[in-house]
């Protein structure tokens, strides 16, 4: 096997590996997307002893955090508020804090209820919330709304984002092997077709071999299959520098991805 023929494999192979990580990543990023609609509105999900971020919208009146008053039905929960703020963009205003557990909580949902003082017509406005904690890491993991993360423990833009990466690099690799390929092609007599035309009289291909490769209008050269198998000849009706255009005959297997050949030189096959 030619050092061309290897390189051209490689770029295959690579190319097919970036393919299916980016199909991988929009999967996984799908996940994440989806993953909304399955989680339940108003629900922390934790083990004993996590804390956990939370924020809503309080009434206007509502102006410093001794004015939220939190009640849950296990002695192991409390609430802690960082601060109070306007709405900015949102409008109202809003509250920032945690949801405290201690160690040892028992498992299983627990309420936990946020209330406020009466507005100017008595009446008392609440935010209702539950609070699961789950027994092990284990049965977090396998009740998370994420499918990656019930079955890798990864949540999914993370590895959507690591994924997606992995199939770039590919694809750059794949530029640099193409790079070397054409070298190593160009060494050997031969070259991929970059553009090509099935016409209604023939096939119009160009490739990137030119006067410089020492062809010219009228010279014969042959034209290679995907898997480098002799397809029939071509003959060069343009030249350029580094580039020609030739024109063959309808040839049964010519495609965008074949390869022409100069001399009757040519690559063995691919495995």
């Amino acid at each position: 096997m030619s050092a061309a023929n290897r390189t051209l494999w490689l770029r295959r192979l690579v190319g097919r590996t970036g393919g299916v990580l980016l199909a991988l990543a929009l999967l996984v990023a799908v996940d994440g997307l989806t993953s909304g609609l399955r989680v339940e509105s108003g629900v922390f999900r934790c083990l004993a002893g996590q804390n956990l971020p939370i924020s809503a919208n309080v009434p206007m009146f509502v102006d410093t955090p001794d004015k939220i008053m939190a009640e849950a039905d296990a002695p192991g929960i409390s609430l802690r508020v960082d601060q109070v703020m306007p709405g900015y963009w949102m409008g109202g205003r809003l509250f920032a804090g945690a949801v405290q557990t201690e160690p040892g909580l028992a498992a299983g949902d627990h309420a936990l209820v946020l209330s406020f003082p009466p507005d100017d017509t008595g009446k008392i406005n609440t935010l209702s919330y539950t609070v699961r904690v789950y027994p092990n890491e284990a049965a977090l993991q396998a009740g998370s709304p994420y499918f990656t993360e019930r079955l890798l423990g990864v949540t999914a833009y993370p590895l959507a984002g690591s994924v997606a990466a992995l199939g770039l690099a590919c694809f750059g690799l794949v530029f640099l092997l193409s790079m070397r390929l054409e070298r190593q092609l160009a060494e050997e007599g031969m070259a991929e077709v970059f553009k090509f035309k099935r016409l209604p009289e023939g096939l119009e291909l160009e490739f990137g071999l030119g006067s410089r490769h020492g062809l010219a209008p009228g010279i014969e050269v042959e034209l290679l299959g995907a898997d480098m198998r002799a397809l029939g000849p071509a003959t060069v009706t343009e030249v350029r520098e580094t580039a020609a255009v030739a024109k063959a005959d309808l040839l049964e297997g010519a495609g965008p991805d074949c390869f022409v050949s100069v001399g009757g030189r040519a690559l063995l096959n691919s495995p």
